[in-house]
C-alpha cells in the first residue's frame, strides 16, 4: 500500500454539487483541500445539428441513441429515459458492480464520474423554505445567503414574477429561455383562469432550471435549443459540478485525485485515515477533517462500514413519483418543434389546505426531447401503425410528473457482512391513495387549460426512480447514524456529512440546490470553529 505523506486540512470525498460547494468554501477560506473522486470526466458524444436533424438522418444517429457498445439496449425497460442513454447506462453498471448493490423494487442510479449525477440531472433548481425544513428555522436563515451565492455562480434561468416565485425561493435569475408555442398557450390559459385554479390549490409558473440562456465562461456557453439535453450538453449550458473543478484547480491549496475510489474510513489518533484504490493501486490518505459528499448511497455505505452497522436496515428517503401524459388536440398532426430544450418547461404545485409542507409538485415537459422509441414501443399496435400514431401525437403531447414528499416513501438499505449493499423499496401505506387523489386533481386542473389526459392507468413508479436519495444520516436525528445540525456524524469527531444523506426530510421540491447550500453552510461552520 502506498501511504501519501501529504496531510491536508480537509479531505472531501466526492465531486458532486455538494462536495464542490463545501470544497470551494474551504479553499477560499485558505484551507488545504484534497478531493477524492471515484470517476473521471464524463464524455459527451459529439453531434452536429439539433435532435430534429438527427432524427432525419436515420441510421447515422444510432450511436447517440444506443451507444457504440449498445449500452442503452441493456438498460431495463422500466427505468427512466435517463437510464437508457448510453452514457448513464454504462456508468450505472460500473457503479452497481463496484458498490455490490442488490436492489428489490428499487431503482438505483449512480455514476463514478466527476460531477456525479449532476451530469444527468433534470437541472430543476428551487430553494427549500423554512416550512420545508420543518423544525430547523436557524438552518433556513443561514441557507439564504448560500442560495444567492450558488445561484449567481451556476446560473439559473426562469422568471421571478410568476405565481411560483415564493415556491422557488428568492433566487437571482440569469435570464429566460424561449419556449415553444404549445407552452406559451398553456401558460396564457393559466393566467386567464388562475382566479379559479388557485383557490383549488393549483399553482403554475415557468420552470427554474440550472441552464444558461447566455454564456458565462469558456466551459459554459448558452443553450442553443438543440433538444439534446438528455444525451448531454457539449456547450456546458446545463450545470454540472464537474465544471467547477477548473476554477478550483487554480488554487494552490486544492488538489484532485480522480479515479480514486474510497473503500473505508478509520479514525487514528487525531486524524482520519482513508483507504482507497486508484487504477489498481492501494492508497492511504490522512486528513484532520473529512467531508462525505459521495452521494447518499455511497456516503452511507462508508458510514455503515465505519460503524460496523451490519445487517441492520437504515431508512432511505425518496420522493414517490408518478407520470402522466396529456395532449392538446389542436397540435395533433402538426410538426415537432425544430428547436427547444428538453428540461422542464413549466412547473406546478398542488397545495394541501392546512398542511403547508405536504404539497405535491411536478413539471411539464414536451415530448420532442425524447426519442420516438419511448412511445412506439409502448403502443400495442403494429410497428408501422405505432410509428404513424407517434408521429401524429408527439407534437401535441405534454408529459407531467408529480412528486410526493418523502413522508410517503418506505425504503431500506442494509450492509451485509459479505459487503453486499441491499436496498428494498416501498411506499407508506397511504401513498397509493394519495397519488390517485393527486392524479385526479392534476387531470382536472390541466383539463381546465385544454389538456386532455391520454387514456391508461397511472401509478407510482418504482421507488428510487426519482433519483432523490436522502435522509440516511439525518441532521438532528438520534443514534449512531445521526448528524448534528452542523453536519458532524454522531461520535465521529471531524467527520461531516455534506450531501443529501443529512437532509432530515425531502419535500416534493427538488433537493439539489438545498443540499448544495447546506454543504456550503457546513463548510462555513468548519472554518469558524477551527
Amino acid at each position: 500500500m502506498s501511504i501519501q505523506n501529504e496531510q491536508p486540512d480537509a479531505i472531501v470525498i466526492g465531486s458532486g454539487p455538494s462536495g464542490i460547494c463545501a470544497a470551494r468554501k474551504l479553499v477560499e477560506g485558505g484551507r488545504a483541500v484534497l478531493m477524492l473522486d471515484a470517476g473521471d470526466y464524463c464524455p459527451i458524444t459529439s453531434t452536429s445539428g439539433a435532435l430534429a436533424d438527427l432524427r432525419r438522418r436515420g441510421e447515422e444517429s444510432w450511436p447517440l441513441f444506443l451507444g457504440h457498445d449498445l449500452d442503452a439496449v441493456r438498460a431495463t425497460e422500466e427505468s427512466s429515459p435517463k437510464l437508457r442513454t448510453p452514457r448513464l447506462a454504462k456508468l450505472r453498471e460500473q457503479y452497481l458492480r463496484a458498490l455490490q448493490i442488490e436492489s428489490t423494487d428499487f431503482v438505483v442510479a449512480g455514476a463514478f464520474a466527476l460531477g456525479g449525477l449532476s451530469n444527468f440531472w433534470g437541472a430543476s433548481a428551487s430553494a427549500y423554505s423554512p416550512a420545508d425544513l420543518g423544525g430547523y428555522p436557524p438552518i433556513a436563515e443561514c441557507l439564504v445567503p448560500q442560495f444567492d451565492e450558488i445561484a449567481r455562480r451556476i446560473g439559473i434561468s426562469g422568471r421571478d414574477n410568476d405565481d411560483l416565485a415564493e415556491y422557488h425561493g428568492p433566487l437571482p435569475l440569469d435570464g429566460d429561455l424561449p419556449v415553444p408555442r404549445i407552452i406559451e398557450l398553456v401558460l396564457d390559459r393559466y393566467e386567464r383562469r388562475r382566479s379559479r385554479l388557485r383557490p383549488r390549490g393549483f399553482v403554475m409558473g415557468r420552470a427554474r432550471n440550472a441552464v444558461l440562456a447566455s454564456g458565462k465562461t469558456p466551459l459554459r456557453q448558452g443553450c442553443t435549443l438543440d433538444n439534446l439535453c438528455l444525451w448531454g450538453c457539449p456547450r456546458g449550458a446545463i450545470y454540472s459540478s464537474a465544471f467547477d473543478l477548473a476554477e478550483l484547480a487554480k488554487f494552490p491549496n486544492f488538489r484532485l485525485e480522480k479515479n480514486c475510489r474510497v473503500k473505508s474510513l478509520m479514525r487514528t489518533h487525531h486524524s482520519w485515515t482513508i483507504e482507497a484504490e486508484q487504477e489498481g493501486r492501494e492508497l492511504s490518505f490522512r486528513g484532520g477533517t473529512v467531508l462525505l459528499a459521495a452521494g447518499t448511497l455511497s456516503t452511507t455505505r462508508l458510514v455503515l462500514g465505519l460503524a460496523a452497522w451490519h445487517d441492520r436496515p437504515v431508512q432511505v428517503l425518496t420522493n414517490p413519483v408518478f407520470a402522466a401524459a396529456f395532449f392538446l388536440p389542436s397540435f395533433v398532426g402538426t410538426r415537432l418543434s425544430e428547436r427547444g430544450f428538453a428540461m422542464a418547461q413549466l412547473q406546478y404545485v398542488l397545495e394541501e389546505p392546512g398542511a403547508a409542507s405536504d404539497y405535491a409538485a411536478g413539471a411539464l415537459y414536451l415530448a420532442d426531447g425524447l426519442p420516438a422509441s419511448e412511445f412506439i414501443g409502448r403502443l400495442h399496435l403494429t410497428r408501422p401503425a405505432a410509428r404513424a400514431v407517434t408521429r401524429a401525437m408527439m407534437p401535441a403531447m405534454v408529459l407531467a410528473t408529480c412528486y410526493l414528499s418523502s413522508d410517503y416513501s418506505n425504503n431500506w438499505m442494509t450492509l451485509r457482512r459479505d459487503g453486499t449493499l441491499e436496498i428494498k423499496g416501498g411506499f407508506a401505506p397511504q401513498a397509493s391513495e394519495r397519488a390517485r387523489l393527486l392524479h385526479r386533481r392534476l387531470r382536472s386542473a390541466l383539463r381546465g387549460l385544454g389538456l386532455f389526459a391520454v387514456p391508461g392507468e397511472t401509478s407510482l413508479t418504482t421507488p428510487g426512480s426519482d433519483f432523490r436519495y436522502a435522509g440516511t444520516l439525518p441532521m438532528g436525528g438520534v443514534g449512531t447514524l445521526a448528524t448534528t445540525t452542523e453536519g458532524e456524524l454522531a461520535g465521529a469527531r471531524d467527520l461531516y456529512v455534506v450531501d443529501a444523506a443529512c437532509l432530515p426530510r425531502v419535500p416534493a421540491k427538488p433537493p439539489t440546490l438545498t443540499a448544495m447550500a447546506n454543504a456550503a453552510r457546513i463548510a462555513d461552520g468548519i472554518l469558524r470553529r477551527a
